[in-house]
């Protein structure tokens, strides 16, 4: 719910991993833009509680309140589904308030994609261990990476990759090699 910027990316990244999505915005425009790449696309006022009754709630795996520019939207939206009983909810939060109302609803998951982005871009351009990503499938990825100075002079087995950060070697080069 919510097709701005954030909500079509997430729609149409979703969408070509092979998820069903329904996506639903007041603005016509941006239903209009991304009907096309998803399975369904209302434009709706999703604060309105008749509005909501005509969306399949208890029948999708999780539903996504991208909501970002407008606070009481996004935290009425989130209270009718949790009314309906919508059992699997994220949540964007757009600031520390933002969050600590979402929090109090008890989410599944309460997104920051600024928050978020802000990270991901320091860990690229921290150069000096992370190398190069490539995504396999929507669940797996190869990353290649320097080893960070802490780890220096174990064995991999001795690291425990698979139970502390769900990682599994599947190569190793040496330096100069």
């Amino acid at each position: 719910m919510g097709l701005g910027d954030y909500g079509r990316v997430l729609s149409e990244e979703l969408a070509s991993l092979g998820h069903e999505v329904i996506g639903a915005d007041i603005s016509e425009s941006r239903v209009d833009a991304i009907k096309d790449k998803i399975a369904t696309a209302f434009v709706m006022d999703v604060t309105d509680e008749m509005s909501l009754s005509v969306l399949p709630l208890n029948n999708v795996d999780v539903v996504i309140v991208a909501i970002g520019e407008n606070f009481g939207a996004s935290v009425r939206v989130v209270a009718l589904l949790k009314q309906r009983n919508v059992q699997h909810i994220y949540a964007r939060a757009i600031d520390d308030v933002h969050k600590a109302v979402l929090e109090a609803f008890g989410l599944e998951q309460i997104l920051t994609p600024e928050v978020d982005a802000a990270h991901s871009l320091v860990e690229r351009l921290d150069f000096s261990t992370h190398v190069e990503t490539f995504r396999i499938d929507s669940e797996y990825c190869v990353m290649m990476f320097r080893v960070p100075p802490k780890m220096v002079g174990f064995l991999v087995s001795e690291l425990n990759l698979t139970q502390e950060f769900g990682l599994r070697p599947i190569s190793l080069k040496r330096a100069g090699r």
